[in-house]
């Protein structure tokens, strides 16, 4: 299987997808603790999330430092320790886990709301899974946001200007330094 670090954006019917692929050299159990389990999540996921990963279950996604407000979001899927879905506020999350290779090859899909952000979120996604990866091999994980400025010029210049229209929010700024 090609592993695809970076993002690919595609067009499915009137939506836009942006597709990872990772090879992950843990379990499936173990990758599925750190998608479902909030002390895991804490590391590497860009909110907070509360609520029962039960299909039709609310979800609550409260952004740290209150920043943004709680995004809301409903299970679509969750099949332990093969599929979960679920809408994050106007986006789907899709996270599919297969063992094989040296643990479990991870296929993580965003559905879009809108191609102008595809660019932005894609970076966002891209070192948000970094960060789970750095994570489940035990390493000293940092913080969320600081490899965003690298990889999306990466990701506006991939996938083109349509796709690039919405920059990080207002309220966002970069840590000084």
């Amino acid at each position: 299987m090609d592993v695809v670090r970076h993002g690919v954006l595609n067009r499915f019917g009137e939506s836009w997808t942006v597709r990872f692929r990772r090879e992950l050299g843990h379990p499936p159990e173990r990758v599925w603790a750190a998608l479902t389990v909030p002390a895991r999540l804490e590391a590497w996921f860009p909110t907070g999330i509360i609520g029962e990963w039960s299909v039709g279950a609310h979800l609550e996604f409260p952004f740290r430092g209150s920043v943004f407000p709680t995004m809301h979001g409903t299970v679509l899927q969750a099949r332990a320790p093969r599929v979960l879905e679920y809408a994050w506020g106007p986006d789907t999350l899709l996270f599919r886990l297969e063992p094989g290779g040296p643990g479990t090859r991870l296929e993580f899909v965003v559905t879009l709301e809108e191609l102008g952000k595809a660019a932005r979120d894609a970076a966002g996604w891209h070192e948000a899974l970094d960060l789970m990866e750095t994570c489940l091999d035990g390493d000293e994980p940092w913080p969320l946001g600081e490899r965003w400025a690298e990889l999306a010029p990466v990701y506006a210049d991939a996938f083109g200007p349509e796709a690039s229209t919405l920059g990080p929010p207002e309220e966002w700024t970069a840590p000084e330094g």
